[in-house]
């Protein structure tokens, strides 16, 4: 029997639609197959902290994989690996000396449920299995992490497969429904006080956690808490007897100017989720880094926590995370982070200037970029499509942004998000953001005309 050839092809969300390939990069640009090049102001989608072509990091991975390419971490332990949560603990907040390590952001999520769950069965308190959740977030792709997380447009198409789990409102001050300001007073919901009305109602004794990201990333771009909000929510947390898990997927590493996002308010979660930036987009690495006092317990209780992925762990994805860490640290890239937010933030709010851009927001190197309907803070009707509109100016102008559109309720809502390598230029901050300029005025002649 004879099998005709046939052309395979990947699927992407829009199947069948044609999609720009990427060959090349170097630095902060890349290349597609005709020769293009574009400023990626997303690293992939904050995955490429260090840039492009960095030989260092390659020459560790290609190491790694002539001496060891595989261990399974349910049966074994390797070097690589103890060298990574080594360097990890101590680069993360005190307490957080133990991680565990999967291959992206989904899996580290739903890595740390799994070890809530295994935590308060050795506390004796099965009854406490409910993990709150915030609205808008997003915390991975899995159905764990879109029932945790509440991205209305990635969640939708999937509510009949969805663990009903309860949800705070994001403290999202542009778009608070008390009218709150920008310099407070805050509300309950923007201040963090509301978690504790919900945690009541829901009845404190099926409270197992409590989850957000320091700054929203996919589903409300760079959307940042006031000061004292994860101080009061830490505070609530211990009062309630509730861990606190912060996803640091999209703000670890370095990105909003400091080791991890949640530093900013001068807090200590129970349990810390880590991917993207951790290898610099050299290999697929995540985790979840857990307190002593949430692993004494466990061990000193069954001894067991069941999870475990085949490639999980792997000596070449470690390997990497490991050089990427000490990279980050030889290089001073976190100061070099913090340094250029003043010069990042002052040339972005120069974009306020174009009268549909409503918000600007985000810390370090992430940045949000809100589009609204001039002289308001009304979004544009979904069928405008401001935001697939700036996405197709900004690659024309030869510029790689995160677009983000149906934010508010999974319809309307334009918003892009920008994450870049964390070694961008000063000069290249300067282009990244000429290049915005000129595609946000196409836009809004054409959205306005």
């Amino acid at each position: 029997m004879t099998v005709a050839n046939r052309a395979g092809q990947s699927i992407h969300p829009a199947i069948g639609h044609p999609y720009v390939r990427l060959v090349s990069g170097k630095g902060v640009f890349v290349t597609d197959d005709t020769g293009k090049s574009y400023l990626d102001a997303v690293a992939g989608i904050g995955v490429v902290a260090l840039g492009y072509g960095r030989d260092d990091i390659v020459d560790a991975l290609a190491d790694q994989a002539r001496r060891l390419p595989f261990a399974q971490s349910m049966r074994f332990e390797n070097e690589a690996a103890e060298r990574l949560a080594s360097r990890l603990a101590s680069f993360a907040p005190p307490g957080l000396t133990w991680s565990f390590f999967s291959n992206g952001g989904s899996e580290a999520l739903d890595s740390a449920v799994k070890l809530v769950r295994q935590y308060w069965l050795d506390r004796g308190q099965p009854e406490r299995w409910k993990v709150i959740g915030r609205r808008p977030g997003f915390h991975g792709n899995t159905l764990m992490a879109l029932s945790v997380g509440y991205h209305a447009g990635r969640r939708a198409r999937y509510l009949p497969y969805i663990t009903d789990l309860p949800h705070l409102r994001a403290p999202w001050i542009y778009r608070c429904e008390q009218g709150d300001d920008m310099d407070g007073p805050y509300c309950d919901d923007c201040s963090g006080r509301a978690l504790a009305t919900l945690i009541e109602a829901e009845g404190p004794e099926t409270v197992a956690a409590f989850i957000a990201e320091p700054l929203i990333g996919a589903a409300a771009p760079a959307v940042t808490p006031p000061p004292g909000y994860y101080q009061t929510v830490r505070e609530i947390c211990d009062r309630y007897d509730v861990l606190f898990i912060s996803d640091e997927v999209m703000t670890g590493v370095g990105r909003t100017g400091r080791n991890f996002g949640i530093q900013h308010w001068d807090v200590v979660p129970d349990l810390m989720l880590f991917a993207k930036g951790i290898s610099a987009g050299y290999a697929p690495l995540a985790g979840v880094m857990a307190h002593d006092r949430v692993i004494d317990v466990i061990r000193s209780g069954s001894g067991r926590y069941e999870n475990t992925f085949t490639w999980g762990g792997n000596p070449m994805a470690c390997a990497v995370g490991a050089a990427t860490l000490e990279a980050i640290v030889r290089e001073e890239v976190v100061d070099g982070v913090a340094q250029a937010e003043p010069a990042f933030f002052g040339q972005l709010e120069g974009l306020r200037r174009h009268p549909i851009v409503g918000d600007v927001r985000g810390k370090g190197l992430m940045a949000g970029i809100e589009f609204v309907q001039p002289g308001t803070r009304d979004p544009f009707p979904a069928e405008a499509g401001v935001t697939a509109k700036i996405d197709e100016a900004t690659r024309e102008a030869g510029l790689l942004v995160y677009p983000c559109a149906g934010i508010i309720d999974g319809a309307v809502g334009d918003s892009i998000l920008m994450v870049p390598p964390l070694v961008i230029s000063r000069d290249e901050i300067g282009l990244l953001v000429d290049r915005l300029d000129s595609a946000i005025e196409t836009v809004a002649r054409t959205v306005l005309a």
